[in-house]
């Protein structure tokens, strides 16, 4: 099994995971997702399995400021800065620990730009994994496109 980065051909599963991992709430088009992937194809990831199956995607971009983008857009033009933002994770298959090593990756990766922390926004009861993942919550002002039980974590380097 392997983490590697997004290619163009991975992403019919990629809205695949999705679907299967999120409620409607948290869908996103293609087109949106895909942003991410543009403004930052080293920050995306999938975790394949030695057959070529995926399972599991990460997709992180590079950010400006510390309110997260909008869920349900793509990220508007000169949107790069001294933040990551870790936008999505999905995982087809729990419990093998695949999660984790997405993140690890994500983050080990991320070390080598010039960033102050990585940010993301815990949905669906997922607080605790992005706790004991070293992620701390964050009271920054977040919109309201990620309901009403989301928190803005952060975590530094």
């Amino acid at each position: 099994m392997i983490v590697r980065s997004v290619k163009e051909n991975d992403w019919p599963r990629i809205i695949d995971i999705q679907t299967q991992v999120y409620g409607n709430q948290f869908l996103e088009s293609e087109k949106v997702l895909k942003s991410k992937w543009y403004c930052s194809p080293d920050c995306c990831f999938v975790f394949e399995t030695k057959s070529g199956d995926i399972e599991a995607y990460l997709l992180g971009h590079h950010w400006h400021q510390l309110t997260p983008p909008t869920l349900n857009q793509c990220l508007p033009e000169n949107c790069e800065g001294n933040y990551l933002f870790l936008h999505d994770l999905a995982v087809a298959a729990q419990g093998k620990g695949i999660a984790t090593q997405l993140v690890n990756h994500f983050i080990n990766a991320s070390k080598s730009c010039d960033s102050k922390m990585v940010m993301l926004v815990a949905v669906q009861s997922s607080k605790k994994f992005w706790v004991k993942q070293g992620f701390k919550v964050n009271n920054a002002i977040m919109n309201s496109s990620y309901g009403d039980i989301a928190y803005l974590m952060s975590r530094a380097y």
